[in-house]
């Protein structure tokens, strides 16, 4: 079974291609035993029944394998941007009159909660996070403590 990838102009597709010998012809023959969506994450029931054991087999492991590069790749652009947005906010903080309105929108967002919640997923320890800021001293808030 051969799997292979289509891009056409208007939508992209997975092709499955099962070659077979023809003694007539001296050589293998190619027939199209079923086509999807390239943007579908399993194997359609039409195509699926179409297909031997062997065959569906071959393509679901095509297809998780495809998963899994997938998540590697939105993870590995996932920590890019966290560090862009970091950098873009360190850089926002120093500018005059910046501080409070940084402050409100990380809180707002629940930044360090989400950043808690980051390193205990990847660490899979209980990670003690405590922000203590010279703005919180200057009137600007409370000194937050999570854990």
């Amino acid at each position: 079974m051969m799997i292979r990838e289509r891009r056409g102009q208007r939508r992209w597709t997975i092709q499955l291609i099962r070659t077979t010998y023809a003694s007539a012809l001296g050589r293998g023959q190619q027939k199209v035993v079923g086509k999807f969506s390239a943007f579908d994450d399993t194997l359609p029931t039409a195509v699926s029944a179409a297909l031997t054991p062997q065959e569906r087999e071959q393509v679901e492991a095509w297809l998780a394998e495809r998963r899994r590069r997938r998540a590697a790749l939105l993870v590995d652009n996932a920590a890019v941007n966290l560090v862009r947005s970091a950098g873009d906010l360190v850089l926002a903080a120093s500018s005059p009159g910046e501080l409070s309105r940084i402050r409100a929108a990380m809180e707002h967002a629940r930044l360090v909660y989400a950043v808690q919640h980051l390193l205990q997923s990847v660490y899979g320890a209980e990670i003690r996070i405590v922000v203590r800021a010279k703005a919180a001293q200057a009137g600007y808030g409370t000194v937050a403590s999570l854990g």
